[in-house]
């Protein structure tokens, strides 16, 4: 499912902001109040989501309403699936009513901080930033050829992102090992420092 986590989907350029990633066309309003179904999950998860999600508005000028009827929601969440993914921003409204926007395979399975890490990365997501190691001006240098979803966006599909540098702290970032590539990068579990200033430039409270 990491291909719903991306898009291909270009927009004429606007001037770059910070090192996060993201396409304009698919942010939501700033103020927008986003309502947010679960399709199923235990309370334990449903609460684990919620507490850690609502990181995410004390940056953006963004709110989740929770435990909205599925018929009324922009997010819908299910715990049923093999793997963890989010559409990418307001690509959810093109989502069949009936259908998941955002999946947990594992909250609750393992530690707290690879909690911490895939829900603030798939609430990212949903708000429109993408991932940050596709960055093409990444300082990566891989040994041998990289995994699928490692793959960088190459320049002549740039021009539709808001960006500058790489961010390799934020929390868009995949791990990286010193096996794979000249750098290390661990699991991020925080929203970085540009990360915060992209959710300030694009869902500004001003």
């Amino acid at each position: 499912m990491m291909n719903l986590c991306c898009s291909n989907n270009l927009l004429p350029v606007r001037k770059p902001s910070t090192r996060a990633l993201g396409q304009p066309r698919y942010f939501w309003e700033p103020g927008r109040m986003l309502n947010v179904h679960f399709m199923d999950g235990s309370p334990e998860q449903q609460q684990t989501v919620q507490r850690i999600a609502m990181e995410w508005p004390i940056y953006a000028n963004i709110a989740f309403r929770w435990y909205q009827p599925i018929e009324n929601s922009d997010i819908r969440i299910t715990f049923e699936s093999q793997g963890s993914w989010s559409y990418v921003g307001t690509i959810a409204r093109f989502v069949r009513p009936s259908d998941p926007t955002m999946a947990f395979g594992w909250v609750g399975e393992f530690t707290p901080n690879d909690d911490r890490a895939v829900i603030l990365h798939e609430f990212g997501h949903a708000l429109g930033l993408e991932h940050e190691h596709r960055h093409p001006h990444n300082q990566i240098k891989w040994n041998g050829e990289p995994p699928f979803w490692y793959s960088t966006i190459p320049d002549d599909k740039w021009r539709g992102y808001i960006s500058t540098l790489h961010d390799p702290e934020s929390v868009m970032h995949y791990p990286i090992n010193d096996e794979q590539a000249n750098i290390t990068i661990g699991q991020n579990t925080e929203i970085s420092e540009f990360d915060k200033l992209w959710c300030a430039f694009n869902y500004s409270y001003a």
